[in-house]
């Protein structure tokens, strides 16, 4: 395997000194009006069944929405390398990150 890029300049990417410098906008830095915001909650245990989701009761839930795999339209998962990462876990937990509720 020969490399010719090593010793000689490389394209630069346009949005690198942005990013490098901090001054990159992303998607969480957009602020639209009557926008809506989100959350995710994740999984305390990192393996489990959920059984149930409950708040607190103290929650203003005038203002809040949860959302969770059941509201999801169509098949709820997400393509990393194949088909299979959900984006909203809905029976099993597995592992720490994966969001089973949004509050919206």
């Amino acid at each position: 395997m020969q490399i010719d890029a090593i010793g000689k300049n490389v394209p630069r990417r346009k949005e690198g000194r942005s990013k490098v410098t901090g001054a990159a906008r992303y998607v969480d830095d957009l602020v639209l009006p009557d926008m809506l915001y989100g959350a995710t909650v994740r999984s305390p245990a990192p393996r489990g069944r959920i059984r149930s989701i409950t708040f607190d009761e103290d929650i203003p839930w005038d203002e809040f929405v949860i959302v969770t795999a059941k509201d999801i339209p169509g098949e709820n998962a997400v393509a990393l390398i194949l088909l299979d990462q959900p984006y909203l876990a809905s029976e099993f937990v597995n592992g720490r990150s994966p969001r089973f509720a949004r509050p919206q």
